[in-house]
């Protein structure tokens, strides 16, 4: 978790996951609950949970928040912006972004041939913005609600490079597929 310093909309700090949650994370759920199949491959351990559905991830969010005594939940769409963004700092047009953009896992083509975006990524990879996050545009889109209801926000592996930035942000129905992970929020960090 990364610790989120408050500022603008936000009053107080919040924490949200540094990382995507992981496959080793999803399967340790799945073994100690026996609601789902646990990963056995290790090499796939760091990669970031798909092919789930929200409703899924929000059962994983609440078994978190129980088995651990904290309140932990999927991020709203403008604490993903504030936390990914650096509190507004980091835009698409900023040196920051430009610098980070090269570590993408986002869709790089020359002519018909796939440079980089052919599958997920481990969820280490890439360079973190200033204030750790990793992953926060490619790789997998993630997971917000709000009072739109679900979101899938930054871009994933497939999309192009081009698109792959802080303001890419579609709906989505909450069903399950290879492009759409998540990661939580922690409230009340102290």
């Amino acid at each position: 978790m990364v610790v989120v310093p408050a500022g603008g909309e936000f009053k107080k700090d919040f924490a949200i996951g540094k990382y995507e949650i992981s496959i080793g994370d999803w399967s340790k759920y799945c073994a100690l609950t026996g609601k789902c199949k646990p990963e056995t491959d290790r090499e796939k351990f760091n990669d970031p949970v798909t092919g789930i559905t929200l409703k899924q991830a929000e059962d994983y969010v609440k078994w978190l928040s129980e088995r651990t005594g904290k309140k932990y939940r999927l991020p709203n769409p403008d604490e993903w912006k504030y936390a990914a963004s650096v509190g507004g700092k980091l835009t698409p047009d900023s040196e920051e972004f430009k610098a980070i953009k090269g570590s993408l896992n986002c869709r790089v083509t020359l002519g018909d041939k796939i440079l980089k975006g052919t599958g997920i990524a481990n969820i280490k990879s890439g360079r973190a913005n200033a204030w750790g996050l990793k992953n926060f545009v490619g790789n997998v889109q993630e997971w917000v609600i709000g009072s739109n209801g679900a979101e899938a926000m930054g871009g994933a592996f497939s999309d192009a490079i081009s698109n792959c930035d802080l303001n890419n942000v579609r709906a989505h129905d909450g069903s399950a597929d290879g492009t759409t992970g998540f990661r939580i929020v922690l409230e009340d960090v102290g």
